[in-house]
């Protein structure tokens, strides 16, 4: 259970990490960026960025689920609810408006990516303050 719950830790630390670089660094770039070169700017960063993040993202599902499993701990299944909600807002509001974003430069499209973004932002931060408090509490 330690070994799972250490691979909690580091990959939502991680997660966190990069969700700040995106919401406050990579996101609003790309309203400054070239809009004749944006297409292959967006391309490239989509596939770098999944490259980095889907395993790591992978990696935090399948542990929490073992957890949830072995132990049926309270304080997992709400992190594992949260976790669920992230990759909700993933799939149904991020992967739409980076497809829309894929065939043409759109400010629009990017403040509401910046703006959805902001939820998975909240919630991986979230989850992570319960991991800290799952670890204080066993350990």
């Amino acid at each position: 259970m330690k070994v799972f719950l250490l691979f909690q830790l580091l990959s939502n630390s991680y997660l966190c990490a990069v969700i700040l670089i995106t919401q406050f660094v990579t996101y609003p770039s790309f309203l400054q960026a070239d809009t004749q070169k944006f297409i292959s700017y967006h391309r490239k960063y989509v596939n770098i960025i999944s490259f980095l993040v889907a395993p790591v993202m992978l990696i935090e599902l399948i542990t929490l689920s073992v957890l949830v499993y072995m132990t049926n701990d309270f304080l997992l299944i709400k992190s594992l609810i949260l976790l669920i909600c992230i990759w909700l807002t993933t799939f149904i509001m991020m992967v739409p408006t980076h497809n829309n974003l894929s065939v043409k430069f759109d400010e629009e499209e990017i403040k509401k990516l910046i703006n959805y973004n902001w939820i998975r932002t909240f919630l991986w931060f979230l989850k992570l303050v319960v991991i800290f408090f799952i670890l204080y509490e066993k350990f």
